[in-house]
């Protein structure tokens, strides 16, 4: 038998709404997705959905790898005012060849400007290697 990768899904969700200017990563952060087991995970894309009403601002991604903190992506929030017709605000940023990869146990945290809520949605996977048939 041969060591074979299986793939397992794994989503990330947070709901950000504390206002949050700070771009070091200190201040209110909401935990998205943390990397899992030794061989880490990886993020194919990160959703940004607002819930209502938005106004000018920033939705912030951060990397936290013990106790350090990286700014990896910062999304503009235009001002929107959803109805019945119109959807609210949705932004995605996808991470080109094998994704972001995010090694064992370090976290994503995402941060909003305004005190407005999103959703923070991180679609990737994990894999560990088997003795399968």
């Amino acid at each position: 038998m041969f060591d074979t990768a299986r793939l397992k899904a794994q989503k990330g969700y947070g709901q950000v709404s504390t206002a949050n200017s700070n771009r070091d990563g200190t201040g209110t952060t909401v935990l998205i997705f943390t990397g899992q087991n030794s061989f880490g995970s990886v993020i194919n894309y990160i959703t940004v959905k607002a819930e209502s009403t938005t106004t000018p601002g920033m939705v912030r991604i951060f990397v936290k790898d013990a106790a350090l903190w990286y700014l990896l992506q910062e999304f503009p929030i235009p001002a929107s005012d959803p109805t019945g017709v119109l959807e609210s605000y949705e932004t995605m940023v996808y991470f080109p060849g094998n994704g972001l990869w995010v090694p064992q146990d370090v976290e994503i945290h995402a941060t909003t400007e305004n005190a407005e809520v999103f959703n923070v949605i991180a679609n990737g996977f994990t894999w560990d290697y088997c003795a399968c048939p």
